[in-house]
């Protein structure tokens, strides 16, 4: 698969997840955008995180969000959540929830 099908089959799963979340009764939206501050990218860093986010803050309101998909691990687009590979719709689910400012729940060894 080319870099054009690659990118657009990322972009499907990124939205999939942004649609999750915004099916839910919420005061809030994630909207898709190509002139915001707010960025999701791909790099390749330790193998100890799928992905990170980081968030400015400025009079407590969110005015920078960005994540990072680590490109060290491969992602499934089944649908399913399946671990591993995961799929990089679940991935993105659990990050949309620190754009909004939920934190990890640490619960023995599983991750909410």
């Amino acid at each position: 698969m080319g870099a054009g099908g690659r990118y657009s089959l990322v972009a499907s799963e990124i939205d999939q997840a942004r649609n999750s979340w915004n099916n839910l009764p919420s005061i809030f939206e994630i909207r898709r955008s190509t002139s915001c501050n707010n960025w999701i990218t791909a790099a390749s860093f330790n193998s100890n995180f799928l992905a990170r986010t980081f968030w400015n803050q400025q009079g407590g309101y969110l005015v920078d969000v960005d994540t990072e998909i680590n490109s060290y691990y491969s992602y499934s687009s089944s649908g399913r959540c399946t671990v591993p590979p995961y799929t990089l719709d679940y991935v993105m689910r659990h990050e949309f929830g620190h754009w909004i400012m939920f934190d990890d729940v640490w619960y023995w060894n599983l991750v909410v």
